[in-house]
């Protein structure tokens, strides 16, 4: 129970701006000294010097003491709220793209092939890989790399959907899981976004810029071939997926390719 009220409180306090916050704890401190010293003074012996001696005090000094106390809690309060975030963050998504990692991915994508087998509603899922970027790492080192795959990433978050979970799978690989998409819409957007990775580029020592294509290959989920375990349904589809994404690749890159 205390721990409840601990963590209620705690969520309330940094809701508020500092000043409010500092504010609160002040005010509640004085409120309770004040309360203690009227307690005393009607229901106890009284105070021989008066009360508005005692109120004064019961005041000024729980004021003095519990602002810069309280200023010294919300900022802690506050610094333990961003670690927490952070670590969040790094539990889930890439330290290097901001990507979703791959069991964020794969998470979100069994809560999605669920809604998609009991509502009957499409689904599709892609596997980008960027065309030949071994060679562009070995040649230009892999400071450039990483700003390459920071380009891809992106590309993608300006290129899918809102409802749409992209996420590093792996080296270059990205896998975009698209919900109430049908083959014809994922091909669509997976043009797009296939022109916007190869429009990106990134600075080299030389002062050139650089930049990479993307294959992609595209799946789509077949109703009659949904039931569960759900985990089998979506690993099937990026197995389909990285194939289709691979007949890209035979096919001259830079393309997109759908699945069978």
């Amino acid at each position: 129970m205390f721990d409840t009220v601990t963590r209620l409180l705690g969520a309330l306090l940094l809701r508020l701006p500092t000043w409010a916050a500092v504010a609160a704890i002040a005010g509640t401190s004085v409120a309770l000294t004040v309360g203690a010293v009227l307690a005393v003074h009607l229901l106890g012996p009284g105070y021989g010097d008066g009360l508005r001696r005692a109120l004064i005090m019961g005041s000024v000094m729980p004021l003095v003491v519990s602002a810069p106390v309280a200023w010294v809690v919300v900022g802690l309060l506050r610094a333990l709220e961003r670690e927490h975030a952070r670590a969040l963050a790094l539990a889930s998504h890439d330290a290097l793209t901001g990507l979703a990692n791959r069991r964020t991915a794969t998470e979100q994508a069994h809560r999605d092939i669920d809604v998609a087998r009991r509502g009957g509603r499409p689904l599709a899922i892609a596997l980008l890989d960027l065309d030949e970027f071994k060679a562009a790492n070995d040649r230009h080192g892999h400071a450039v790399g990483d700003a390459l795959l920071c380009a891809t990433a992106e590309a993608c978050r300006r290129t899918v959907r809102a409802a749409d979970t992209v996420a590093r799978w792996g080296g270059e690989e990205i896998v975009i899981v698209m919900p109430d998409t049908d083959p014809a819409g994922a091909a669509a957007l997976m043009e797009r976004l296939r022109d916007a990775v190869a429009a990106s580029r990134v600075a080299i020592p030389s002062g050139e810029a650089v930049g990479c294509t993307a294959s992609i290959g595209v799946a789509a989920l077949v109703q009659a071939d949904v039931a569960p375990p759900t985990p089998s349904v979506f690993e099937k589809l990026v197995a389909t997926a990285d194939r289709a994404m691979y007949d890209a690749k035979r096919a001259g890159r830079d393309r997109v390719s759908i699945a069978a």
